[in-house]
């Protein structure tokens, strides 16, 4: 009996030991506390990732931090926390890439104006991770945009090019200002940067083009202004009212300060000397030698110089009695000048071929500039 009891004593204590094995194996291995469940739970939370998840993923990444070692390794769903992490971060990678992509877009057309865009998305660009410039989608055109921007003076001098053929119908008034702004835009550009203008050819036709048609005008312009001076004169010698040596001595004060014209023959020149000014003696053309007329001559254009002998008509200002009872005349042309005037007057048909050869100029540079490829 005693030997029987003995025997159960001992299977009590050896299933007594293997149930405590058993438990101690369970607490240690299998049992999850309070802490490794609710880490657990604040991870099976965490549900679908988005942006909004950070503050949850945190939350369970705390909870799981905070365990010993033993309990970390009850934590079975770990790998879900950590998906969960690497998943958000690459969400918020891509995030910060989809703004530095609308900074870029912002940036538009490239004008003098985008520069504190274009740097501004530089910026952006150069402050996130490596990981997140590989999900910039705008990159290039940010480099198109700098690239712009920088050479914005060569696009602008050649938006200047182009607009020149916009006045090819004004050469007159628009098209010299056109080429003027163009060639101050390009001579204004580096060495470097002018090698970038794509039109610079069609400026320098358009310079060739105006300098011949600004020479044919210039010639016309010349020509013209001679036929009015020329006409003036011819006026002015018409309007003269033609009086006799006796009419100025016995009528000075009716005729001073009038246009007059007389017929002389010039009797002696003294050309002008230290402190004394050329003397002209004049007398009456088939007249007395002693009734000398005083002549000044106050021609713009002396020529021809008053030489002795010479016959002709003196057209100026008659200026009444010298000192000495001799008239005065302020000569402003002569019947030689006249004469002149009157053989360089153009006929009807020179006058004609003059204009039409003018019409034909403004056609001929308007139809050369058509030609350059704007």
């Amino acid at each position: 009996m005693k030997e029987s009891n003995k025997n159960t004593k001992w299977i009590i204590i050896g299933v007594a030991v293997v149930v405590a094995l058993g438990l101690l194996i369970f607490f240690l291995f299998f049992y999850k506390n309070k802490n490794v469940r609710n880490a657990e739970k604040a991870i099976d939370e965490i549900g679908a990732v988005t942006l909004d998840s950070g503050e949850v993923i945190e939350e369970a990444r705390e909870l799981y931090d905070d365990l010993t070692d033993a309990e970390k390794d009850k934590v079975e769903n770990y790998k879900e926390l950590k998906d969960a992490e690497d998943e958000y971060e690459d969400l918020c990678d891509r995030e910060a890439a989809a703004e530095v992509d609308e900074k870029i877009r912002k940036i538009g057309e490239v004008t003098r104006n985008s520069e504190e865009d274009i740097e501004e998305a530089r910026e952006a660009y150069a402050k996130l991770n490596k990981n997140q410039k590989q999900y910039v989608e705008e990159l290039d055109t940010l480099e198109k945009a700098e690239e712009e921007f920088e050479y914005i003076d060569v696009k602008e001098c050649e938006e200047l090019i182009s607009a020149i053929g916009d006045t090819v119908d004004s050469p007159e008034l628009e098209l010299p200002l056109a080429i003027a702004a163009a060639r101050n835009a390009y001579d204004a550009l580096s060495s470097t940067h002018q090698k970038k203008v794509s039109n610079y050819a069609n400026l320098e036709a358009a310079e060739k083009a105006y300098e011949e048609y600004a020479g044919k005008k210039d010639a016309l312009k010349i020509k013209e202004e001679q036929q009015e001076r020329l006409q003036d004169i011819k006026d002015y010698c018409e309007d003269c009212q033609v009086i006799t040596y006796a009419q100025m001595v016995s009528n000075a004060d009716t005729y001073e300060g009038k246009d007059v014209a007389v017929k002389v023959e010039i009797t002696k020149v003294e050309e002008a000397a230290f402190l004394k000014a050329e003397s002209i003696v004049a007398k009456p053309a088939g007249g007395k030698t002693e009734n000398e007329i005083i002549i000044v001559d106050k021609r713009k254009v002396k020529e021809p110089e008053f030489s002795v002998g010479a016959n002709l008509i003196v057209y100026g200002v008659f200026k009444g009695l010298d000192k000495d009872g001799k008239p005065e005349i302020h000569v402003q042309y002569t019947s030689v000048d006249d004469e002149e005037a009157i053989n360089k007057q153009p006929t009807t048909t020179e006058v004609f071929n003059y204009i039409e050869e003018g019409v034909e100029i403004a056609k001929d540079v308007t139809e050369i500039l058509k030609l350059i490829p704007w």
